[in-house]
This record gives C-alpha cells, structure tokens and sequence, in this order.
C-alpha cells in the first residue's frame, strides 16, 4: 500500500531540500530505499499494536472511522491537491484531523517496457500518458511529516553531514528490524 499511494521518492526529495543535489544518484537512491524501509516498518508497527485484536471471541482495541472532508487543488495547473479526511475514534470521543499532499504523476506502470532493454517504450501514436495521484506529504492535527523531516535532516548534515543522516537511519532500520525479530520471537524476517 506504501509504494503503491505514496510517491516516497519526491517526500524524500522535498525532505531533503538543498541537499538533495548535493548528493549523487547513488546516495540518492540509498536514501530512498532507508527512507521507504523505514515507514513500510512504521505502519506495519503502528497497525500491528493498535486496532482490533482478537481476544477469546471478543475484539478488544480501538476501532475508528475515516471521513472525507473534501480537497482543494493548491496550485494552478491542478496537479497538486490537499485532501481533508478526519479519523473518528469514538471510544475516546477524539477526532483527529488527517490530511494528505498529492501531486500527479504519469503512471509509469501501466507504460509498455522493452523486455530487452528494460526501459520504457514510447507512447503509441495520439495515446496520451495515463496519470495518477501520489502522496507526497501527511499532516495530522496540522503536523506535516515533510515539514518534520525537512527540519531534522536539515539539522542532522548542517551539523555532522549526509553521512552521519544516513548512518542513522541505517542505524535505526536494523535496531527496528531486530525489535521485530525479537517480537516475533526470534523468528526471521524478511526486509
């Protein structure tokens, strides 16, 4: 679901800002890669301690309801949009707001490939290219995930460099993945 809605590649640009460029396409993609690692494993964390569990044959757990509150196009040739949604909990009576960037990009998959190759053929003559909507961005109660990350990376290789950001992530990828390991009770994990 990650890969398939989120457009991980422009958050982890955007996140970066400056310092994007100042990294070549190889670092490039290693980060995209740890940036990607690391938020499949966060939501797989968060759905994995939160919601309904079965306990017995009664479920036990917060249960929520999302609602659509409409979207807003935020620049002029419409391929940027804010979708408003707020998560209702009714066992805690709380309503969070949880809104989502998304920006327009042509989809890519659904291109014909050279089998050969391996990159993508040209469109056949008056096809046009199909489109689709990415999230780039996640604010919650008006706290943007890009904005957070933008400010703690900036602050990261502004004092220690890239190197150090990415050490830390890496750092923090295999101190989570060897926490699942040990949740799963030692069992291996894939990732």
């Amino acid at each position: 679901a990650l890969h398939g809605t989120f457009d991980i590649r422009r958050l982890a640009r955007l996140a970066l800002a400056k310092h994007w460029d100042e990294i070549n396409s190889k670092q490039q993609d290693r980060f995209v890669s740890v940036l990607s690692q690391l938020l499949e494993r966060k939501a797989v964390f968060a759905k994995e301690q939160g919601g309904d569990k079965e306990k017995g044959k009664k479920k036990t757990g917060t249960t929520y309801r999302v609602s659509y509150s409409g979207h807003e196009f935020i620049d002029d040739p419409k391929q940027k949009a804010l979708v408003r949604t707020w998560v209702h909990i009714p066992s805690e009576n709380l309503k969070i707001a949880l809104n989502y960037k998304l920006h327009q990009i042509k989809a890519g998959e659904l291109q014909l490939k050279d089998p050969i190759r391996r990159h993508n053929l040209p469109l056949a003559s008056g096809q046009t290219a199909l489109m689709e909507w990415k999230i780039y961005d996640v604010i919650v109660d008006g706290a943007s995930l890009l904005d957070n990350y933008k400010y703690q990376f900036d602050s990261i290789i502004r004092k220690n460099g890239y190197e150090d950001l990415i050490r830390r992530m890496e750092a923090r990828l295999k101190k989570t993945k060897e926490k699942e390991k040990e949740e799963l009770g030692g069992a291996g994990t894939t990732g």
